[in-house]
């Protein structure tokens, strides 16, 4: 069973490498009683995204994130959505944001999709408007 704390410690130690890291983010969604998908999760995940930092598996705590659609959330993925690392040539870091964002389905999440539409990179305004004509507002 993966805890808080065990969480906690596998995206802020600084030694362990990138695959075992990224490799533990993916198994969150595989585990069986679920308890790292639930919101009490969010704060630790938006803090590893908050750091900005190549060495942390960004777009598998995105895809964890989108699972836990908590609205607590929806902060941190916004400056995620907005977050353009030179090493991200395709933008894939704010595309998740925006999957993750989306999956919270709120009002205040579909102001961000909105919002995406309209600014952003290419890849990520594109699929937001496409988000927005499958689903027009209500």
């Amino acid at each position: 069973m993966t805890t808080r704390e065990d969480l906690h410690a596998l995206l802020t130690t600084p030694d362990l490498p990138h695959p075992e890291r990224t490799w533990r983010v993916r198994a969150l969604t595989d585990v069986e009683d679920h308890i790292t998908q639930t919101p009490s999760m969010t704060p630790i995940l938006c803090k590893a995204l908050s750091l900005r930092s190549r060495a942390a598996p960004n777009e598998d705590i995105l895809q964890v994130l989108a699972e836990i659609k908590a609205p607590t959330s929806l902060p941190c993925l916004r400056e995620a959505l907005h977050w353009q690392p030179e090493w991200d040539e395709f933008d894939q870091v704010g595309v998740k944001a925006l999957w993750a964002i989306n999956a919270v389905n709120t009002a205040e999440a579909r102001r961000l999709v909105a919002e995406a539409a309209e600014r952003g990179p290419e890849a990520v305004r594109d699929w937001a408007r496409r988000k927005l004509d499958q689903h027009p507002a209500e």
